[in-house]
């Protein structure tokens, strides 16, 4: 946190699934927050949510104790699932900055367990344009599960496919990494993958936030 803004954040930690730091505004201490928001960049996020109300005259009691309350937003690593066998995490990113603020936060939630990415492209453009951010921005995941492209109304673009981010990450030192074009063979593929305690994590814009339900529909059959 750059020490030239107006309002600041330190004292940094998280605890279990929630963020604690202590907000400055021109360095003098307003207080503690606690959020259930994780992440530091979401860090920034929830700083930026304390300006607005400073700035609006509200007095920080008020914006902590709303802060506290506040449950999350969907598809923001909103936690699907949690038991002893799995936990199932969903997330909306789909840019490489993205991808790898959420699995930092989700090494910092969970550091002692595995950590299972499945990712989902979303756009050929994109893929193109970010081919190289794309390839290195799953170094904190375990495992990792590159699915086909969701082309979100783009006609295909020659030459452009999920592979080569899958093929990319491997360049890049990756040692697991999947490539499963077909969506609907995630499911049986990751049967065979889990072992007790893992944590899987569904990345990307489109519908891949659909495996978490057929995923935990065939973990309860089970």
């Amino acid at each position: 946190m750059t020490t030239q803004a107006d309002y600041t954040a330190r004292n940094i930690s998280v605890e279990g699934l929630q963020t604690f730091f202590t907000v400055y505004h021109h360095g003098k201490e307003l207080g503690r927050i606690n959020s259930v928001a994780l992440g530091r960049h979401n860090v920034l996020n929830t700083l930026a949510a304390v300006a607005v109300g400073m700035e609006l005259n509200l007095d920080f009691p008020n914006i902590a104790g709303s802060l506290k309350t506040f449950t999350g937003v969907q598809r923001r690593f909103e936690i699907v699932h949690q038991s002893d066998s799995v936990t199932l995490v969903d997330d909306y990113g789909h840019h490489p900055v993205e991808l790898k603020a959420t699995l930092k936060t989700a090494k910092e939630v969970w550091p002692d367990r595995r950590l299972i990415a499945v990712f989902q492209p979303h756009r050929y453009s994109r893929t193109q344009s970010l081919l190289k951010q794309f390839c290195s921005a799953f170094n904190d995941a375990d495992r990792l599960i590159v699915l086909g492209i969701y082309p979100a109304g783009e006609p295909p673009i020659p030459g452009v496919n999920a592979r080569l981010i899958a093929d990319g990450a491997r360049e890049f030192g990756h040692k697991h990494v999947e490539f499963i074009e077909n969506r609907n063979e995630v499911v049986p593929a990751l049967r065979h993958l889990l072992n007790p305690g893992d944590v899987v994590i569904t990345l990307g814009a489109g519908d891949v936030w659909e495996l978490n339900r057929v995923l935990l529909e065939d973990i309860s059959k089970n």
